[in-house]
Formats: structure tokens, C-alpha cells, sequence
């Protein structure tokens, strides 16, 4: 009896979870589509708005929990685009150029704040503070136990 209630919550929450990813994957590649963006590009976008003396690969990667290759051919999509740059131009040393967004990237992370801001309106309409509160503690929970049973911090 215990080991079928394990396996319903198992695969409630690997389905609930996977369901989650992709329609938050979905909304966020048709809303950035109108700024020639996918939703791979969102998070380093947003981890250079916040700094504003930039990052470097090394430091953005850390910051989003994505590996350095990942890193370079993000930011090459994004300085194609015209949104990041580095703010060192004379040194050769690639990975120790802080990378920053230009003013027209920044123009932007102003307007896809918008999006998250109405994202997230919508998402926790009529769910009390409290309550999300309590959903952060908990996934925050997930996340720390699943590292501690699968070793893996990324």
C-alpha cells in the first residue's frame, strides 16, 4: 500500500512538474519571440540587467546554473542581436571580459519585466501571500533534497 502511494506521488509531481516547465518555456519563447529571443536567452539577459558593471562568462554562468559553453553561445546569439557587449575592449583574454547589455538590451529587460510582472500576476491570482510563501519553502526544500540524493547541485 505505502509503495503505491510513493509511486502516485512520484508521478503526480514529475508530471505536474514537466506540464509546468513547458508552458512556462512556452509562454516565455512567444513572448520574447517579438525581440528576436528564445527563453534559453532570458536568464542571462536578466543577470546582466542587475549588474550594471557587468559579468564575466565565468561569473554569468555561476549566476544562472548553466556551464561556460552554454554561456558563450548564449551570449554570441545575444551580441549578434545587438543587446550585450564587453565593456573591455583591449584585452584578448575572453573569459575575463565582463560582458554587459547594451542600451538597447537593457531597453529590452525594461520591457520583458513587464511580461514577468504580468506573468506573475496572473500565475498567483487569487493564491494568498502566505501560500506562496509556503509553495517557495517547500520547492526550495525539493531542490536542497534532491541535491542531497542525487549529489548534483546544478
Amino acid at each position: 500500500m505505502t509503495e503505491n502511494v510513493h509511486e502516485d506521488r512520484f508521478i503526480r509531481f514529475s508530471i505536474t512538474m514537466d506540464t509546468v516547465l513547458k508552458k512556462i518555456q512556452k509562454y516565455k519563447n512567444d513572448r520574447l519571440s517579438a525581440y528576436g529571443l528564445r527563453s534559453m536567452h532570458l536568464m542571462p539577459m536578466y543577470c546582466l540587467f542587475r549588474e550594471d558593471e557587468g559579468l564575466t562568462a565565468v561569473e554569468l554562468a555561476k549566476k544562472c546554473s548553466v556551464d561556460k559553453a552554454f554561456i558563450s553561445r548564449i551570449t554570441g546569439d545575444l551580441k549578434d542581436l545587438g543587446y550585450v557587449d564587453f565593456t573591455e575592449k583591449n584585452t584578448t583574454a575572453q573569459y575575463k571580459r565582463h560582458l554587459c547589455l547594451t542600451e538597447e538590451g537593457r531597453e529590452v529587460m525594461r520591457c520583458v519585466n513587464g511580461l514577468i510582472g504580468e506573468a506573475v500576476e496572473v500565475i498567483t491570482r487569487g493564491i494568498p501571500k502566505e501560500e506562496i510563501q509556503t509553495f517557495y519553502h517547500v520547492l526550495y526544500a525539493f531542490d536542497n533534497n534532491l541535491i542531497a540524493l542525487t549529489g548534483d547541485n546544478d
